[in-house]
């Protein structure tokens, strides 16, 4: 399982990652859950899974 929560862009090399849990979680071999707290890019969490991107506001 692969849960990632961000408020923001990345600071590194994420695309080579997002790809392969992408793919992973097409072949039903890992569960991805990207979550974007206030103003994450959601473009970018959404390429690491299959699924669409669960929106967390805050306050």
């Amino acid at each position: 399982m692969l849960i990632i929560i961000s408020d923001g862009m990345p600071t590194d090399d994420w695309q080579m990652l997002a790809s392969q849990a992408q793919e992973l979680s097409r072949r039903r071999k890992l569960a991805s859950l990207p979550i974007d707290v206030n103003q994450a890019d959601i473009n970018v969490l959404g390429r690491f899974s299959s699924h669409s991107t669960a929106r967390l506001t805050l306050g």
